[in-house]
């Protein structure tokens, strides 16, 4: 028999050890990097442009979802792209690919407070 455990949050978080305690506590006093507010993920895309021993950037649940539809659109014309290229050409394009994003989570922050 399946057996399941429904925590309310405080208990979550309280059941939480390790890398996932760590995890948590940074989420809480994390901020946006866009906007803000309320960190409630970490910004894996600042990890895909090569950004070495750059700090931990976060996100809110608004500008997670406004940056991963733009990252669908842009990673999906990435893939169409030429497999015979160098590895650093991949590695470059994705830079510009993430650097377009930000642009775009810049004026979409400023035109959703606006």
């Amino acid at each position: 028999m399946k057996t399941s455990q429904h925590f309310c949050k405080d208990c979550h978080e309280a059941a939480l050890s390790g890398p996932a305690k760590g995890l948590m506590a940074d989420l809480k006093a994390g901020r946006c990097h866009h906007c803000g507010a309320q960190a409630v993920m970490t910004d894996n895309l600042s990890c895909i442009s090569g950004e070495a021993g750059g700090a931990q950037r976060y996100l809110c649940f608004s500008c997670s979802n406004e940056a991963n539809e733009v990252a669908m659109e842009k990673f999906r014309a990435f893939e169409d792209g030429d497999e015979s290229l160098p590895i650093s050409d991949h590695q470059q394009k994705l830079r510009e690919i993430v650097g377009q994003i930000d642009a775009h989570m810049r004026r979409w922050v400023i035109q959703r407070y606006n």
